[in-house]
């Protein structure tokens, strides 16, 4: 049976994506991971930040400056988003799970409110009167549906 692992992950906020399964994709003599040149190297979402490379689950921690002694985590016009990452292809385990935690551009897939409707009341006992109010006018509610549906035999 496996041993559970256990990750303390300290940066989760709205639109973190955490350990998407991901594609290396062979081109010029690297791999590649997120990639808008290279078919198939694209992560699901546009990555703002990519946070955590895993190999078999297994975090790869520190990227490097090159991608001759590592996977290196690149900026550039060629990326689906803000970063990408990139190994030389003799660093490339063909048999390992490759996933990938990041940051989401969650403009591009989320919506902000346009209007929330907001009310507070300037003492308890003003905002207890309220609630009582409104749970009132629900149990009214609620009991004119009750009747209704009585007549109908249901």
């Amino acid at each position: 049976m496996a041993t559970p692992v256990t990750e303390v992950i300290n940066h989760l906020v709205e639109g973190d994506i955490v350990r998407e399964k991901t594609n290396p994709i062979m081109s010029g003599g690297y791999y590649n991971i997120n990639k808008t040149t290279v078919d198939g190297s694209s992560l699901q979402k546009r990555a703002l930040k990519i946070l955590c490379l895993y190999k078999n689950g297994n975090p790869i921690v520190n990227f490097t400056a090159s991608s001759n002694d590592g996977w290196a985590k690149v900026s550039d016009s060629t990326a689906y988003g803000n970063e990408r990452l990139v190994a030389v292809s003799s660093l490339f385990d063909s048999t390992a799970e490759y996933t990938v935690t990041y940051i989401a551009d969650k403009e591009k897939y989320t919506v902000n409110p346009v209007s929330v409707p907001v009310s507070w009341e300037g003492s308890f006992k003003s905002a207890f009167n309220d609630v009582v109010a409104t749970v009132s006018v629900n149990v009214k509610s609620i009991i004119e549906l009750y009747v209704k549906i009585k007549g109908l035999g249901v």
